[in-house]
């Protein structure tokens, strides 16, 4: 019998799952399977993922008190005792706002000395008035929300502090670059200091980066280790012993890069072999949650500690919407495979602690970093605020759809697949492809391809994710492919699975 000519037809469509790793095998995060300006999250009914547009944030509501244009400093909700008494602080350029809570007004506190990159804020609960302090590099002040004290002219304060507090059981501590931890004198109280209510951090010589909390512990980040201090109840001196065996060797590449988030602790790390790495820090144990392909964009970080571009680098939290994100953005070098060039850029790129999953978010209308240097919340009406790194502005923001543009311009939803080739070598003839996502009128999905590599594409195909079943037919023949999925449409965006209607040829 003669070999029949008539193509393997696949009767049950390829499903396409849309969640994915990023896959950069350069360091460049414009190629290769990623999420940009969307998370995924687990359907738990049949394991799936929904890749769902990025939280987007509101028009501006406040813009506080500035004098220039240099960037914003620092967003925090201050609580000031009492059921919805809180304020918001925000500094923006060389002078720090009272934003009431939610009711659109804004109060000059006070100047500022110098333009530092963000600002970290901490609260004293000391009785009557409650304190926020705030500091960076060798600044540092307090307030009650109504006058603004520069806490280096306090009598026994340190000098040349670096980034960062520890408040423990009533002291506030903070910690010199020569890795020497201060506490304050009394209880609740940063107004007063002590000059022998020190302890140093002296394992190991490398220098002192950050100040932070894990739990119950105060913590020293340094260069290329970490540090852990307990309250021993010390009669004189410091208060704080040196937990013994608890030292990480996952240092701090730029205090700018470390938040807290419940009780873990994110940063950008770069130990003695010089590799830089996210460290997520739970329960005294560090876990490296960088993947290999972050790892490339990290490679060519150029704002380390020491470095020009080292203010230029910011980092957030966000707690929205059942997820919990750790954003970093980084000036780096990215490199073209295709071109052989390399450019200076600024990535933003965000960590899903729930989902175990990276993406890419980028500002609405450009490739550039995403703008959001501060997050804090609720205010009065239940919203999250964010603060804008360039403008200083503060939004509202939401992942519930409750805002569809960032400031009324939509982000670009960029879904990179991985090279498909369904298992063979062999010609696939691509006859349909349909989508499952929520049926939303006006919202119009773009797609694309490339057959070689991600060098070039092909043109946008439009679809309709309105009707009930939104397909494309008439999608031409592959050996391998990329899909680039792209949602710019004003209106919400849900998307689940791709399944492709293919006939297998012979050769």
């Amino acid at each position: 019998m003669a070999r029949s000519t008539q193509f393997d037809t696949v009767a049950i469509p390829k499903r396409i799952q849309l969640v994915t790793s990023p896959g950069y095998r350069f360091n460049n995060s414009n190629i290769d399977s990623q999420l940009v300006n969307c998370f995924a999250e687990k359907d738990t009914n049949d394991g799936e993922y929904w890749v769902q547009k990025r939280p987007c944030f509101s028009t501006q509501l406040l813009l506080p008190d500035s004098s220039g244009a240099s960037p914003a400093r620092g967003l925090y909700r201050f609580h000031l005792g009492g059921f919805n008494n809180f304020v918001f602080l925000a500094v923006n350029n060389a002078r720090l706002s009272r934003l009431s809570g939610g009711a659109g007004t804004t109060t000059l506190i006070g100047n500022i000395s110098g333009n530092q990159a963000n600002y970290a804020f901490e609260t004293v609960l000391s009785s009557p008035n409650r304190f926020a302090v705030l500091n960076d590099s060798n600044l540092a002040y307090y307030t009650t929300s109504a006058a603004l004290v520069d806490m280096t002219g306090l009598a026994n304060f340190p000098a040349n502090i670096v980034r960062g507090w520890a408040y423990l059981d009533g002291t506030l501590y903070v910690m010199t670059i020569n890795n020497e931890i201060y506490g304050s004198a009394n209880l609740d109280d940063p107004t007063v200091w002590d000059p022998l209510n020190v302890i140093i951090a002296r394992n190991g010589s490398d220098i002192a980066v950050c100040l932070g909390k894990h739990k119950e512990y105060v913590m020293a980040l340094k260069e290329s280790s970490t540090e852990f201090f307990y309250n021993n109840g010390n009669p004189a001196g410091s208060p704080l012993n040196s937990l013994r065996g608890s030292k990480i060797f996952y240092g701090c590449a730029n205090a700018y890069t470390y938040q807290a988030i419940d009780e873990e602790n994110l940063w950008v790390s770069r130990g003695e072999g010089g590799v830089y790495q996210v460290v997520r820090l739970t329960n005294l144990r560090p876990t490296v949650v960088s993947t290999p392909a972050v790892a490339r964009i990290l490679r060519t970080f150029n704002g380390a500690l020491g470095t020009g571009n080292s203010l230029l680098t910011s980092s957030f939290q966000l707690k929205l919407g059942g997820h919990r994100y750790y954003g970093v953005s980084l000036p780096v070098n990215i490199y073209d495979y295709i071109t052989n060039t390399t450019t200076a850029a600024f990535v933003t790129l965000v960590y899903d602690l729930d989902e175990n999953l990276w993406y890419k978010w980028t500002s609405a209308g450009s490739d550039t970093s995403w703008e959001v240097s501060g997050t804090a919340g609720p205010d009065i009406t239940n919203r999250v605020i964010i603060q804008n790194y360039s403008t200083g502005g503060i939004h509202s923001i939401s992942e519930d759809y409750i805002q569809l543009t960032d400031a009324g311009v939509s982000p670009a939803v960029d879904i990179y697949t991985v090279d498909h080739d369904f298992g063979t070598q062999r010609t696939k003839q691509l006859n349909a492809m349909f989508f499952r996502g929520n049926q939303i009128s006006g919202s119009i999905l773009q797609l694309r391809y490339s057959d070689d590599d991600f060098k070039t594409w092909s043109q946008f195909r439009e679809l309709n994710l309105g009707e009930v079943r939104p397909s494309l037919v008439d999608c031409g023949s592959f050996y391998r492919r990329v899909w680039n999925l792209r949602h710019k449409s004003a209106t919400p965006f849900r998307l689940k699975t791709t399944d492709l209607q293919l006939d297998i040829g012979q050769g």
